[in-house]
């Protein structure tokens, strides 16, 4: 038994066994009566003195196991050596003055790399192989990083440091699925330089932004770019919320349920499987509304409507069934405040059609009209001249203002001005 524990490779001899508590105490020596010095590496067997190492091996049993091995020192026999004396070494079962056996360590390191640091000291005190987290960490960064290999599928998403405030880029081997390198930027020349130091990726898996796509250009122009499964799946949301939207006559149709539905307590009941019921009348003024307008804008804005419409219309037929305000709300995800409104107005409410909102551009209008008709259209001179005055709202502003306004102006003097931003005649 004792062979299999410590086989020859070892090179000890255990002399005794002793249990105290739950802890294992093994005493040992060296099994060769010769050393090798570890500068001239001539054998010597003249001892010069002994003394103890204790460092901690493998549990046996569920049991600590701690070791209490003889070491001999030797003189070296070579006149010509520097080394008067060393000590004889174990280096199949111990490292240099290693207070833990080399198949410890590579176990309690194991751990460290499968659960982390804090939850590796849980983990290893119930495996009779206590380490702290602090020792965990730092076996982590000492241990040697394995070779890494260019992958042929490569993923690269930005990564928080500080959310909100410092992002990098991580780099993913999409095959294996481990993580290729982690850069301290998500600027594209960082990641086009690291694409152009690991030559050979062949497919890049990134998100939509315009970072990425400039580095995937840039570093690897071979490669092929795909988008990746989570900006595939909202992508196709998207598509479909845009579908539908323009659809609300054939949700209501989908949402039909059957009249004779059982109703409970108003006040406590909950609505079992989404639906209800939306009457002929509102879906053929739903589909007319969708149906008549003619610009994107005007059929976004008719689908608003309708679906509005279509809201308040099941809210009223939820109402008459005896649901209660808590539940209707529960269900269609509103606010039993914003339900109580819908049930006590007799019209759908509608938001107003060319509703003017305060804006800090307001007081400023009358003098960029003025100046506009004097023939004035460079917009960040406009903001310039306003800026000095007083104004503190953004460049934007007055850019959106310009590009309406621009809108009106004859096509051949829309782009056209002079140095001073006035518009030059044609």
């Amino acid at each position: 038994m004792i062979e299999l524990f410590f086989p020859e490779a070892a090179q000890l001899v255990i002399e005794d066994v002793q249990m105290l508590g739950e802890k294992l105490y093994t005493y040992a020596r060296g099994r060769s009566v010769t050393a090798k010095c570890p500068v001239c590496q001539t054998q010597s067997d003249k001892t010069h003195s002994r003394y103890q190492r204790h460092p901690q091996d493998l549990p046996c049993f569920g049991f600590r196991v701690q070791l209490h091995i003889i070491v001999r020192r030797f003189f070296c026999q070579n006149d010509r050596c520097g080394r008067l004396t060393f000590a004889e070494t174990f280096p199949e079962l111990l490292g240099y003055k290693a207070r833990r056996t080399q198949r410890l360590s590579r176990q309690q390191l194991t751990v460290a790399f499968a659960v982390s640091g804090e939850s590796g000291r849980c983990l290893l005190s119930s495996l009779a192989m206590p380490l702290s987290g602090d020792s965990l960490i730092r076996d982590i960064r000492r241990a040697p990083g394995e070779k890494m290999v260019t992958p042929r599928v490569l993923g690269i998403d930005d990564w928080a440091q500080r959310r909100g405030h410092t992002y990098g880029t991580i780099l993913v081997d999409l095959e294996s699925r481990q993580p290729v390198d982690l850069l301290n930027s998500r600027e594209a020349e960082d990641v086009t330089a690291w694409l152009k130091q690991h030559p050979g990726v062949e497919i890049i898996s990134r998100d939509r932004g315009h970072d990425y796509a400039k580095a995937a250009s840039d570093g690897a122009p071979t490669a092929q770019q795909v988008a990746d499964r989570w900006h595939l799946l909202k992508n196709l949301r998207e598509a479909v919320a845009t579908m539908l939207s323009h659809q609300p006559a054939a949700l209501a149709a989908a949402a039909e349920v059957d009249e004779g539905e059982e109703v409970g307590n108003g006040d406590t009941k909950d609505i079992e499987g989404g639906q209800t019921t939306v009457t002929a009348e509102s879906i053929e003024a739903i589909s007319a509304s969708v149906q008549q307008p003619t610009t994107k804008a005007e059929r976004d804005q008719a689908a608003r409507h309708a679906r509005r419409q279509a809201r308040f219309e099941m809210i009223k037929q939820l109402h008459k069934k005896g649901y209660s305000n808590r539940a209707i709300g529960r269900h269609l995800g509103m606010s039993p405040r914003t339900v109580r409104k819908c049930i006590e107005a007799d019209v759908c409410p509608q938001y107003s059609t060319g509703r003017v909102r305060p804006s800090k551009l307001t007081p400023w209008l009358p003098y960029l009209e003025e100046r506009w008709q004097a023939g004035y259209t460079n917009a960040n001179q406009l903001w310039r001249e306003i800026e000095a005055q007083g104004f503190a709202g953004s460049r934007g502003l007055v850019s959106r203002w310009a590009a309406k306004e621009r809108k009106l102006l004859p096509q051949s003097t829309q782009y056209v001005a002079n140095n001073r931003g006035k518009c030059a005649p044609n």
